[in-house]
């Protein structure tokens, strides 16, 4: 299966969190008429269902994780639908989203926003990769106009970048804590590696593997935190790279640390391939024998230059900038 760099394991300069490219033309969409598109998989049930079932599954959520590809427009599409179904069950929410940080939770919180026009314009102020306008701008809308807001669930870039030089030691006592309490296992440890090191296509400087798998631990429970720090609301909302949230060892582990009873539903976006027509051939994609998650959601898959010439590119760059200095 062809691989898509991963957003959470993008530490090493690349733009936008991905090699895709930034024009401003919808991107082109290919497999639109292969067989699993639209189709929706219930994992322990081992079967379709479609999506009046599914809006039921999320109906008594107490944490919904929507993952994503995040330049594809049809997993931001189905992300507003889910949201809005949320708010047709009339059930509170708020909506955090991986790509808002801490910085750009302040202004919203010091003034805040009543249009996504504001809203993007104020998320612009601090600098960042991800392109609100093009990707994000439907799915903020329907969060606003269900009364559900957008709120951050991410540290500032700078701090993430400073975990993953110097690993914990800028960080807050309680978020060290629920690092500590959750251990990984050797099975999901090597999981974890494998991943980071195909989804830079091998290209990935061993000194910088496990830097970035603790990053990757770290965001996950940051992003947990932020969830569980929004009280009194029936449902807390994710947005977020799939990556984050697969139940092994993203973002789900880390909420049942702290909320072992609680209703958490995992799904994920996810782009379909080429002479792959079973839902569960689809596990390799993650490194699992088993997809990780609750429900996975086929798509389209979004045309892209090949990510790993694009990764050749970035560090021969790099290479070159540090051999003339």
């Amino acid at each position: 299966m062809r691989k898509i760099l991963p957003a959470a394991f993008c530490l090493i300069g690349l733009s936008a969190c991905g090699l895709a490219p930034q024009k401003e033309e919808a991107p082109m969409l290919t497999l639109t008429d292969h067989p699993l598109v639209d189709r929706i998989w219930d994992v322990k049930g081992a079967r379709f269902i479609d999506k009046a079932q599914l809006v039921e599954k999320i109906a008594h959520s107490e944490y919904l994780l929507l993952g994503e590809t995040h330049d594809n427009p049809i997993h931001h599409r189905y992300q507003a639908e889910m949201i809005e179904a949320l708010a047709a069950k009339h059930r509170s929410a708020v909506v955090a989203f991986e790509m808002v940080d801490e910085k750009q939770g302040q202004l919203l919180a010091d003034k805040p926003v009543d249009s996504v026009d504001a809203l993007i314009a104020t998320l612009n102020q601090v600098k960042a990769t991800w392109n609100y306008e093009r990707h994000y701008r439907g799915v903020f809308d329907s969060a606003m106009k269900a009364g559900f807001g957008v709120y951050p669930a991410s540290l500032a870039r700078e701090t993430i970048m400073e975990t993953a030089r110097h690993g914990d030691a800028s960080l807050p006592a309680d978020l060290k804590a629920l690092l500590g309490t959750v251990r990984l296992s050797e099975e999901q440890e090597v999981g974890s590696r494998r991943e980071i090191e195909s989804s830079h296509c091998g290209m990935l400087p061993e000194a910088m593997v496990s830097p970035m798998m603790f990053t990757q631990r770290v965001k996950d429970a940051v992003m947990a935190e932020r969830l569980m720090a929004y009280a009194e609301v029936d449902t807390r909302v994710l947005v977020a790279g799939s990556g984050h949230a697969r139940a092994d060892r993203g973002v789900p582990l880390y909420l049942k640390q702290k909320a072992a009873d609680a209703g958490i539903v995992s799904i994920a976006w996810a782009e379909v391939a080429p002479e792959m027509d079973r839902a569960t051939g689809y596990a390799e994609h993650w490194g699992s024998a088993r997809l990780p998650f609750d429900y996975v959601w086929f798509t389209p898959r979004v045309e892209r230059p090949d990510p790993c010439e694009g990764l050749r590119h970035h560090m021969q760059k790099k290479q070159d900038g540090e051999a003339a200095r």
